[in-house]
């Protein structure tokens, strides 16, 4: 399984006169695949790039310049005036969706931050890790209860 991180690869997705689908990676030369279905062919276009990308790194090449979305849409343009259009997939590897953290502000005593400090400190964690742990852990509780009820 290719783990290059943030690794965005676009495929070229047509639609065949049978109903079905045909996508080809502008990247790699000669590479298609078909489905039924879009989602059938994403999954068709996940494995053939698996496959694609391990036998590169596997020979020890360097894997080529990806197109940048620019670029991408630069060729649908193109291709749509020739009569030939397709749809973009972007197949996205190694990087699953990163929840965005935000920072927001408590009120506490002194004494009150210092003992949570210590209560962090001596289980190895940030102030905010610790503080977000233990309202998890309190949720949780607080849930449970409810559920029980």
């Amino acid at each position: 399984m290719v783990e290059q991180r943030g690794l965005t690869i676009f495929g070229y997705l047509r639609q065949e006169k049978n109903g079905g689908w045909r996508g080809s990676f502008p990247d790699f030369d000669g590479i298609e695949f078909r489905g039924k279905n879009v989602s059938e062919v994403e999954t068709k276009g996940y494995a053939v790039l698996n496959e694609q990308i391990e036998a590169i790194i596997a020979a020890g090449k360097k894997l080529p310049v990806f197109k940048k979305n620019f670029q991408v849409a630069r060729d649908q343009k193109e291709e749509a005036k020739s009569g030939n259009p397709f749809t973009v997939l972007a197949f996205v590897f190694g990087n699953p969706a990163k929840p965005a953290s935000i920072r927001f502000n408590i009120i506490a005593t002194e004494a009150e931050v210092a003992k949570i400090d210590k209560a962090a400190t001596s289980q190895g964690l940030s102030r905010s890790r610790y503080l977000v742990e233990a309202g998890l852990e309190r949720a949780d509780k607080i849930s449970k209860n409810k559920s029980r009820a």
